[in-house]
Parts: C-alpha cells; structure tokens; sequence
C-alpha cells in the first residue's frame, strides 16, 4: 500500500511540470462556470400577471421563459421576456397577459455578457388566480334618449351580444359587435352608459360649423376595444351653400372639436364614424380655408355715345370680388390707349362696386375707352358754324322803307274819305 502510494506520488511529480507549461488561457477556460441561480420564487400573482424573481451569484442579465406545460429544453417553452441587459445580482422580471386560472410553469435564465457564460434554472410553475363566484353573465344599463335597454356583459367586460339600437326617428345609432370589451375609465367591465343631447354646446372655431344636435355620452372615459359604430343623421338644407355633404364629418370634443374621418351616406343623410372612447359628438361642417381675393371687371358702360366738344362723358364699370379675402383692385382707364385716370377700390369678399370716371373732350373725333381690357368708344362731334346774314344797301333798304310808307299813307286816306260820307 505504502509502495502504491509512492508511485502515485512519483507520476504526480512527473505529471506537474507539464501542468505548469500548458497554456494559461486554456487552463482558465477549464475553470470558467456560469452565475449560480438561486432562490427562484413568485410574487404578486393575479388574474392576468405575475412577477419572478430570482438571485445569481454574479451581476447578469434576466429572462424568463414560460408556458402551461414543462419542456426539457428552454427553447420549447411558448412564451419568453425581452432578455433585460441590465447586470445585476437581484433579478426581477414581471409577465402579463396570462389566463386566469391557470397553470404556468416557467425556468429563469442569466447570462455574463463578458464570458458568455449562462445559467438556466430547473422548472417552476405557479397559478393565476381564479375570479370570485358570481353570476357568469352580467348586464349594462343603457338609457339612450330615454329608452332604456339592457346589454348582457361579461364580468370582465366583453359583451355576449351584438348591439345595434337607434333614436330619435333613426337620428342617431349605435352598433357595437359581439365580443367587443367595454370598460370604465378604471378598466372594469360598464355598468351602465347612457346618451343624451347636450343642451350647452361648447361653440367650434371659425373654420367650423355644428349641424343638428351634439349628443353626450357618458361616462365619460369609457372605451369600447375594438369598436362602437356611431351613426348621426343631418338635414341637407342646414348645409351651407358654400358647402357639400363630401365637407361633413363626425367630430368628438376635446377642449376643441376635432373632425374624425367619416363615412357619408349621401343617399340615406347619414354619417358614420368608429369610436373608442365616450365623449361629446356632433355632426360638424367643415369650411375650406378662405381664397384669396380675386376681382372681375364687368358692364362698362358710357352715358353718351356722341357729345359737343366740352361736354362730359361719364363712364361707370363694375368690380366684384369673388375671392374669400377682402382686398384691393386698381382700375386704369385708358383714352385711346393713353392712360387717363386710375382708381382703387378695397372690396370685401362677395362685394360689388360701381366706379365712375368723368372724361371731357375739346377736340372732334372718336376716343376709344379701355379699361381693364374692356372697351368702348364715344365721338365728340364737329359743330357746323352758323350761315352769314344777307347783306342790303341802304339804297334798296329806303325803297323798301319808303314803299312801305307809302302803302300806310294810302290806306290811311281810304279810311278819312270814308269816315267823312258816312257824316
């Protein structure tokens, strides 16, 4: 036993000095381990989430990996975190999204980024919890524009039918489908919910116009995942002239009223939104933003097509804004193509004006009037001199005077004789 013994310290010694020059590296790797997991547990199990906590023996990484069964390999299990980066020696990592009850079972794992090394734990399991007995079918009290109804919902809040209701002579509908979930603004399945007109409503800006009702829906926060169809009727003579029913929308309220992209039915008067939350909606026009000013020139027009010389001319011309700003216009009035006169009007949108130029022309012939590209014309016309008076002598002027004295002299005798027979 004492000879065995030596020769094992006599290969020992012989053994060593090879140990010694093998390479250092290789001998460090054969002594390289992963962290050492420990103290695996559960905490705060609930319905839907649980957390996992953990202990390594050095700082590294965290992961979980989970399903309703065990595997061997970690790879097969269904469901797996983010690895968290982080190095640390106490882990902690939360999941969610699980079953109520069931079973989970699921193994940890953490990695040193340096040396790659990984550790993975044995397979746990833990249980979510189970919901309090109770009914398995719960309701929702609806009261839409004072008819009441009642909706079957789940405890967690999913609703085991399809609702479609109206009011208000078909005014207003609601659709909602069948497995929709409707919670509170705490996440709880809604109790009750109801719709009514709002009598104070909150004005739109300028750019906006509310047609018909708005409608409150309370209470307020509750969501509907995935949808609630929302269905509003307008009246087309409340529609703007200015305006189509392709400028409608359905708007919801929040400190202002914001427009949601609707479906119009323009054979039927109804639009048509998807919603997921309550709040106050209404049908809202909504105006395109103003043009800018643009004027047109019409009717030029002249009071008179033929005048003496000196006499005035009066020539008018309208000016229209058809734009959606005010804005300013210069009118230039040309006289056979030389600039007379310019006027300028300031003209609010839609607005029409009449301008009135005085024009006054000494010298005989046509003028040509242009302005803004509209032409017409007027004639100053030549005046003819009056004709010379016949000239007489002074001669033939006392024949005349005399003759006509004369005839008097005799007419005057024939009246004395006369007068004196009659005596």
């Amino acid at each position: 036993m004492a000879a065995y013994s030596l020769a094992a310290l006599l290969s020992l010694s012989l053994f060593l000095p090879s140990l010694a020059r093998a390479d250092s590296d290789s001998i460090q790797g054969c002594f390289t381990v992963g962290p050492i997991i420990s103290d695996v547990s559960v905490s705060n199990i609930g319905y839907h989430n649980a957390i996992v906590s953990w202990k390594t023996s050095d700082n590294a990484t965290s992961q979980v990996f989970y399903d309703t069964e065990s595997h061997e390999d970690v790879a097969d299990y269904a469901y797996r975190t983010d690895e968290d980066a982080a190095l640390v020696a106490q882990h902690s990592i939360g999941l969610t999204g699980l079953s109520s009850s069931t079973t989970y079972h699921y193994r940890v794992r953490s990695r040193i980024p340096v040396s790659d090394s990984v550790a993975i734990s044995d397979d746990y399991h833990f249980a979510t919890r189970t919901p309090s007995p109770g009914p398995s079918n719960y309701y929702a009290e609806v009261n839409m524009l004072g008819e009441t109804s009642k909706w079957s919902i789940s405890y967690g809040g999913r609703l085991l039918q399809t609702v479609n209701i109206t009011a208000n002579e078909d005014k207003i509908a609601i659709y909602i489908p069948r497995n929709t979930f409707c919670l509170d603004e705490k996440g709880n399945r809604l109790k009750e919910l109801a719709i009514k007109v709002e009598e104070e409503v909150p004005e739109p800006s300028e750019d906006y116009l509310i047609l018909g009702k708005a409608y409150d829906f309370s209470p307020g926060g509750a969501t509907f995942d995935p949808y609630l169809k929302l269905t509003l009727a307008y009246e087309e003579e409340d529609i703007p002239e200015e305006l189509t029913e392709d400028d409608l929308y359905i708007a919801y309220y929040n400190t202002d009223w914001i427009p949601i992209n609707s479906i119009i039915d323009i054979e039927r008067n109804r639009i048509s939104v998807d919603v997921t939350h309550f709040t106050l909606f209404a049908i809202i026009a909504k105006f395109p933003p103003p043009t800018p000013a643009e004027f047109i020139v019409s009717n030029l027009a002249i009071n008179h097509a033929k005048v003496k010389p000196g006499d005035e001319v009066t020539i008018t011309i309208d000016v229209k804004n058809i734009g959606g700003m005010e804005g300013s216009y210069t009118i230039s009035l040309l006289i056979n193509n030389v600039l007379e006169e310019t006027k300028r009007v300031i003209l609010a949108p839609k607005a029409l004006k009449t301008v009135s130029f005085a024009v006054i022309k000494d010298k005989p012939g046509i003028y040509s009037v242009d302005i803004n590209s509209l032409t017409r014309s007027f004639e100053v016309m030549e005046v003819t001199a009056p004709s010379a008076a016949p000239v007489v002598s002074w001669a033939v002027l006392g024949i005349l005077i005399g003759g006509v004295l004369i005839i008097i002299a005799v007419i005057v005798s024939v009246i004395l004789v006369r007068r004196r027979r009659t005596l």
